[in-house]
């Protein structure tokens, strides 16, 4: 029985073995050499859409693919597998064949994406002096994620600098944080577990590539929570104009005990000029050099306990007051 006769329920002769009838279009509906006009004007449209369904399930399977998703890595194989698909009236072990060369003549540039849905992304404005723009930079990151992976989408909320901080752990404690955003080293999200560990994502190489200490300050209980992509520091910067005019002596060697530099500071500040300026903010640590020049530390290297409350501690907060 043909494929046709199938479709159709009715019983016919078997067909010599050679594989599936041929068929051609008739008024945009597919028809096979079994068709008649009787039965194509009575069940056409039943059969043909079953048939196309059908075929078309084949033709998907074998047909090349979007271009840019596949590359050729066998040119021999790949021509017989052009020439094999012009040809008319393909059997099933055309079709087998088809996929096979297919299968060897073609790699996929990147594995179809298995997850489809929308990130959520929060982040601050950053200028960018090309543009004067302050979400350009990401926002082109996020077409090109998005071009990259077709199905993903990426969902931006702007933050601002002054409410943002606050903004995101209000999120965070009803269950409402986004999927990515920038924390640095906040040990409020370390600690709350709010973030995922990053230690499958990482092999030893890559750790290879930061400095312990460093790569240590975003971890907790064991656990890396962040990557280190920049280090900051503070620098005391001298104008030795004045120096030479108030005829005071640079550190030597760039070293001052305290007392050194409090009494440069008295022989810089005359008529308004001051010998020291600064400031003191929750979270900056511009003036721990001086605060902590007792021998004081805030975390104990060994036990990793909270310890800025020893004798050189106390005696280093008066320091400041200057």
């Amino acid at each position: 029985m043909g494929i046709f006769d199938w479709l159709r329920g009715e019983k016919k002769a078997a067909k010599p073995a050679g594989g599936f009838p041929s068929f051609q279009i008739i008024n945009g509906q597919w028809v096979g050499i079994d068709d008649n006009k009787g039965s194509y004007i009575t069940n056409g449209y039943t059969i043909n859409d079953q048939l196309y369904s059908i075929v078309n399930l084949i033709l998907d399977k074998v047909r090349l693919p979007e271009w840019g998703t596949y590359k050729v890595k066998d040119e021999q194989k790949f021509k017989a597998y052009q020439g094999l698909m012009r040809k008319k009236g393909l059997t099933g072990e055309d079709y087998k064949t088809l996929l096979h060369l297919k299968d060897q003549s073609l790699e996929p540039v990147h594995e179809k994406t298995e997850w489809t849905g929308v990130i959520t992304l929060w982040d601050y404005p950053r200028l960018d002096i090309r543009t004067g723009t302050r979400f350009g930079w990401i926002k082109s990151k996020i077409r090109q994620f998005e071009k990259q992976n077709p199905g993903v989408y990426i969902e931006l909320r702007e933050l601002d600098w002054n409410e943002g901080p606050s903004f995101l752990k209000a999120a965070a404690k009803i269950g409402a944080n986004p999927d990515i955003a920038p924390i640095g080293s906040d040990y409020f999200f370390i600690s709350g577990g709010y973030l995922e560990g990053l230690d499958g994502y990482i092999s030893l190489e890559e750790r290879a590539d930061f400095i312990s200490s460093i790569l240590d300050t975003a971890m907790y209980n064991g656990k890396t929570y962040g990557i280190p992509w920049m280090m900051t520091g503070y620098t005391m910067l001298l104008n030795t104009d004045i120096f030479s005019e108030r005829n005071v002596s640079l550190p030597e060697n760039g070293e001052w005990t305290y007392e050194q530099f409090v009494e440069a500071l008295k022989q810089l500040t005359y008529n308004g000029v001051y010998g020291f300026n600064s400031f003191i903010e929750p979270g900056y640590y511009n003036t721990f050099g001086i605060i902590m020049c007792d021998g004081a530390q805030i975390i104990d290297d060994t036990t990793g306990r909270y310890i800025f409350n020893t004798p050189e501690a106390v005696s280093g907060l008066p320091l400041i007051h200057i």
